[in-house]
């Protein structure tokens, strides 16, 4: 077995603590003491009455930019109101907090980072939390499953977030938003909603720091009026990867021009 941030012996007991609350609370008021004791400032907007119904009950995506981690753990904590919510995120957020995983819906992309040498960040992820890896071949199969789960969770109602450019800030989304809103239809009643977070970074662990975390930036996570899955009509993944793409740099331009 591999390196785990749960069964170390550094940070075992935390995570432990942490996924026992998760199991007596549930994950999002988990957070929220965990954010109250941290003294983090966080600060939701939503642009519309609309908004809070689509992130309150809808059949709703939920699209975000991530420029770090914290957001991942902010956004989930942001649902509530529900317990349909499921996440797609790297294959090596599973077993940090066991209590979670059955929120993550995992997506495989280790055979992409090993080839980015530049990549320091996930290679010391690997030294302390493993994930096991795939041929590019077996990635893609399992990808195509884990996309192809999300759209049913949303076809049945539910709520899924994802970050369809891979956190790179400003960068092309990738296809797998696409497929999820080609395989809901062009008919469905689900619910496209934009958010950008700002304020995240990768000092964010400081904020776990008695006194310290005191002086941390309050973290702010904006969300648009939603949209209907209906209007994205093209037949290909990418093309309509592309149109959501548009769709969200041209909303988020403000914050990003802002920072």
């Amino acid at each position: 077995m591999g390196a785990s941030l749960y069964t170390s012996k550094i940070t075992g007991g935390l995570m432990r603590r942490v996924d026992g609350n998760i199991q007596k609370f549930g994950f999002a008021k988990t957070m929220q003491m965990i954010f109250e004791k941290t003294h983090s400032k966080i600060e939701f907007t939503k642009e519309s009455a609309e908004t809070d119904v689509a992130l309150e009950k809808e059949p709703t995506i939920v699209i975000c930019n991530h420029p770090s981690e914290a957001e991942v753990l902010i956004l989930l904590s942001a649902m509530d109101k529900r317990d349909d919510v499921h996440l797609v995120a790297n294959h090596s957020f599973l077993n940090i907090l066991p209590s979670l995983d059955k929120h993550v819906i995992p997506v495989y992309i280790v055979h992409r980072l090993v080839a980015d040498q530049l990549n320091l960040k996930f290679r010391l992820l690997q030294k302390i939390h493993s994930a096991e890896e795939f041929s590019k071949e077996e990635s893609h199969q399992k990808n195509i499953e884990s996309i192809n789960k999300a759209a049913e969770m949303v076809s049945k109602g539910g709520l899924v977030i994802i970050f369809p450019a891979a956190g790179e800030e400003e960068g092309r989304f990738l296809a797998g938003i696409g497929h999820m809103v080609k395989g809901l239809g062009n008919k469905s009643k689900a619910k496209l909603v934009m958010a950008y977070v700002r304020g995240t970074s990768t000092f964010d662990y400081l904020r776990l720091i008695p006194l310290l975390n005191r002086f941390m930036p309050k973290i702010q996570i904006d969300f648009a009026s939603p949209i209907s899955i209906a209007k994205y009509k093209s037949e290909q993944a990418r093309e309509i990867a592309k149109e959501i793409e548009t769709d969200f740099y041209s909303w988020s331009k403000k914050f990003i021009n802002a920072d």
